[in-house]
């Protein structure tokens, strides 16, 4: 795929969260990314919201520190996974701590084994009180949905935190993925993860497109 500034638009467009476009619904917004005069008035939404640079800029190349993270070139759902990997690991003094059988089969069934077990053999990694982190999961714990939303949550929080010491662009990539509910809201200016412990995560994902093509992919990301 070539490194180029259209590229990135057209990835953001893809997998804009449906919540930058309300009140379109899911039919009429696949609709409406399929047609390039409609395509323009998605971006012409974008660049009014959450991404003013990426669509309000005209520029020949992507910077060359962009290039370099290469996980932007992935779709959505990859993203998304990553997102609840690095939540899972952010979360992961508390996790750890959670031995009651049902409490492990909610984190196993929402985590999945893949990133339930890189959660358990996290150490060290978080910059935040025990106790604090505790508590959140214990609010957390209600049910899958919400266990699954705050673990995303946090984990969009950490890594638009990472991005933003990287470049604008790859922050707006993460927000406009992740949409206007997630990300930096309550957990602004607390992050958890030092910017060592998110890059390690990330050199470990694969950033081949064949990798998450596949939704029974059992490595779980």
């Amino acid at each position: 795929m070539p490194e180029t500034w259209a590229t990135l638009q057209r990835l953001a467009i893809d997998d804009a969260h449906p919540a930058w476009f309300a009140p379109l619904d899911e039919p009429l917004l696949a609709r409406a990314r399929a047609s390039s005069p409609v395509r323009r008035l998605l971006a012409r939404t974008l660049a009014e919201g959450p991404a003013p640079l990426l669509f309000g800029t005209i520029a020949p190349a992507l910077p060359s520190v962009v290039v370099r993270q290469g996980w932007w070139r992935l779709p959505a759902e990859a993203l998304r996974r990553i997102a609840l990997l690095l939540g899972a690991i952010a979360f992961a003094p508390a996790i750890r701590t959670r031995i009651d059988r049902l409490d492990v089969l909610r984190l196993r069934r929402v985590l999945g084994m893949r990133r339930y077990g890189e959660a358990l053999n996290a150490t060290r990694l978080s910059q935040v009180d025990a106790a604090a982190i505790q508590r959140q999961l214990d609010a957390a714990m209600r049910d899958d949905e919400t266990l699954r939303e705050a673990l995303t949550r946090r984990g969009w929080s950490e890594w638009t935190g990472f991005a933003s010491e990287q470049h604008p662009l790859l922050v707006e990539r993460l927000h406009v993925c992740a949409g206007p509910d997630s990300g930096n809201r309550d957990d602004e200016g607390t992050r958890w993860l030092s910017s060592a412990a998110i890059a390690t995560c990330l050199a470990g994902i694969p950033l081949e497109q064949t990798a998450w093509s596949d939704p029974d992919d059992r490595r779980d990301f």
